[in-house]
This record gives structure tokens, sequence and C-alpha cells, in this order.
């Protein structure tokens, strides 16, 4: 009993290591990081997860690759604990000026006064949507959500800087 409560351990520990800073980020930048996330998000799910992304993908700089990958994960999990979707996609854009990732599920929506962030029943939900929209607003990006009993859109934009890789 012993060996396998230490065996779990270990393997959680390497989950966390995983999601504080996921190494194909550093390896094979957004694309690969989110290809790679949400290919394991679907395999432990069971959600039909799509990914599309562009296939000559510039590296954008350090910070606005980690926080874009970060909205990625926080959407995919709340499309998993809360939307009870059957379906995720993940699209990733580059214009010249921006970056744009797109989330969507076909789950049964976000309640009002989460997004709005008013006090209500749901105290303490969409701290993750306040956390993403001030990481965001740190690179001068801006999170918009769009959201019906139908399903959820989420949208991350954020500026190129210059001097990206």
């Amino acid at each position: 009993d012993g060996l396998a409560l230490l065996e779990n351990c270990a393997h959680e520990i390497r989950t966390l290591a995983y999601v504080l800073h996921p190494p194909g980020l550093d390896e094979t930048g957004l694309a690969g990081a989110i290809r790679l996330y949400a290919a394991g998000f679907g395999e432990r799910t069971g959600i039909a997860t799509r990914v599309e992304l562009p296939g000559d993908l510039d590296r954008l700089e350090e910070t606005a690759e980690l926080v874009l990958f970060r909205v990625v994960q926080e959407c995919l999990g709340n499309i998993h604990r809360h939307a009870h979707s059957p379906t995720a996609s993940v699209r990733l854009r580059q214009e010249a000026a921006v970056v744009e990732l797109e989330i969507r599920d076909e789950g049964g929506g976000i309640p009002a006064q989460i997004l709005d962030g008013k006090p209500g029943p749901h105290v303490g939900l969409g701290v993750g949507i306040r956390g993403m929209r001030e990481r965001l607003r740190q690179l001068g990006g801006r999170l918009t959500i769009d959201s019906s009993p139908h399903g959820t859109t989420v949208r991350a934009i954020v500026p190129r800087q210059s001097g990206q890789a």
C-alpha cells in the first residue's frame, strides 16, 4: 500500500509540475504545447477536442505564450468541470498586429452573474475569468466571452510585440 501511495504521489507531482510550466512550451512553442495539452485533455476527459493552429505560427514573447497557454488550460478545465459539453475546440490565429485564441464549447453556458463578477449564490466562482482578464490586460490584451445556453466562446487577444522571434 505504501509503494502504491508513493507512486501515486510521484505521478501527482509530475502532473503538477507539467501544469505549472509545461516543458513543451519552451521546446515547441505555443502551438506544440496547445496541441499536446488538448490531446491529453481529450484522452483524460472523453471530450472530443479539436485544435486548429496555423502551420506558420511565429514564436511569441515568452510571457505572451505562457499567458495564452494558461487561458487554454483554464478554459478547457472549465469546460470539463462546468459546461457538460461533449466537445471543445481551440483555434489560434495570428495577424499582423494581434494573436487571437478562441476556445468554444457546446455546453450550458456561463451564468450572467459570473460573467459580470456580481456577488450572488455563485460566490467564489469566476476567479479563473478574473485571472485570465488580468493576465491579458498586463500584456495589453483583452478577454471576451460570449455565452448562451447553447455554448460558450472565449476569445483572448494579445498584441504582437515588436522584436518577437
